[in-house]
């Protein structure tokens, strides 16, 4: 059964001597019993807090490294503000940018950390992350930055909950492929086409 994890690092360009991200931690989302493509990561549930000192990115990928998968939408809750989120879509290399997200405040104060709690547990904000509409949604990672990180002057951020909604594409063909297999498709319908065209001129030559 695949898997999905979680990075939260500040340096997501830079590889220790291992080929790990330097400065990182791993958190391993948790599928929603009884749904396929539901899967959730909390705070409370994870061997350790969720926080990483700014710049604060988030990189979700599959557990088998550059399988690709559709993202089907990302429900995410944070002391960040603003979201920025970017995503690595199948058979490229780079991130390419797609779009920012401002969230809503959360009012309900039992899910805030409480007065024992550091501050940037008790300013949170929702978030509701989707595919656009223009970009592919074939993808192998997702990329997302916390930014204006709240309270005021915080420099730690924390993510206590995400829900994530993906399909896995091990066993279909890619969208990639698809595109391949009908332009295949295509070439040799009119290659087909032309010769038959050809054929045709023939034979009204030779009963001419």
């Amino acid at each position: 059964m695949l898997k999905f994890r979680c990075i939260l690092t500040s340096k997501p360009d830079e590889i220790d001597h291992d080929g790990e991200m330097k400065d990182s931690q791993v958190f391993w989302f948790h599928q929603d019993e009884g749904k396929k493509s539901s899967f959730t990561l909390n705070s409370s549930d994870a061997s350790s807090p969720l926080k990483i000192d700014k710049p604060c990115h988030l990189l979700i990928d599959c557990s088998q490294t550059g399988t690709p998968w559709i993202f089907g939408g990302l429900e995410i809750q944070t002391n960040s503000r603003n979201v920025e989120v970017y995503a690595v879509p199948e058979g490229k290399d780079g991130a390419e940018y797609w779009q920012t997200h401002r969230g809503s405040r959360e009012d309900d104060d039992s899910l805030l950390g409480g007065n024992d709690a550091d501050p940037c547990e008790n300013e949170l904000y929702n978030a509701v992350i989707l595919s656009p509409s223009s970009k592919p949604e074939s993808i192998v990672k997702l990329h997302v930055k916390l930014l204006s990180l709240r309270p005021a002057r915080c420099t730690v951020g924390f993510v206590r909950s995400m829900k994530l909604k993906v399909v896995c594409q091990i066993s279909k063909p890619s969208c990639r492929m698809l595109r391949t297999l009908l332009s295949h498709h295509q070439l040799c319908q009119l290659v087909v086409k032309t010769l038959q065209q050809f054929l045709y001129i023939c034979h009204q030559s030779e009963h001419s």
